[in-house]
């Protein structure tokens, strides 16, 4: 599994002062790939019926996500073979190959209003979407 995060997007420049450079900001970059031999790995691990972490891994592609359940998932991994619940994480937090639920919020995920890009609602489609235009090389819609 490899997982590129970063902390937040551009800091301190002149792109900041325009609403895709603030929202750049306050949704820095998350990519993971996993391969298909360890998405069946931890859907047994799981006890999970085949195919749920990558069914999920993709749902989640249009969820809110949080480094809460980056921290979450790297915990749950590290207890690796031992069966999952061995780590301490927060309530709020899930691993990313869990479903994130239908319209969570900031708050639900314990996101400081500064940081929050959907006004402590359910994420905004359309701003969530003309991050994701911009960030793709290719131009194509995600």
């Amino acid at each position: 599994m490899l997982v590129l995060l970063s902390d937040h997007g551009t800091h301190g420049t002149w792109l900041n002062a325009h609403g895709l450079g603030e929202a750049e900001h306050r949704r820095p970059l998350l990519r993971v790939v996993v391969p298909g031999a360890v998405l069946g790995a931890l859907d047994r691990w799981e006890g999970a019926a085949p195919g749920t972490a990558a069914r999920a891994l993709r749902a989640n592609r249009r969820a809110l996500v949080t480094p809460y359940d980056v921290h979450a998932s790297l915990l749950r991994l590290a207890t690796w073979p031992e069966p999952p619940g061995a780590a301490e994480v927060a309530a709020h937090a899930r691993p990313i190959w869990s479903p994130v639920p239908a319209g969570r919020s900031c708050a639900d995920a314990h996101i400081p209003a500064y940081w929050c890009l959907c006004g402590g609602s359910a994420p905004d489609e359309a701003r969530l979407e003309a991050v994701s235009n911009v960030t793709r090389r290719d131009g194509a819609r995600a």
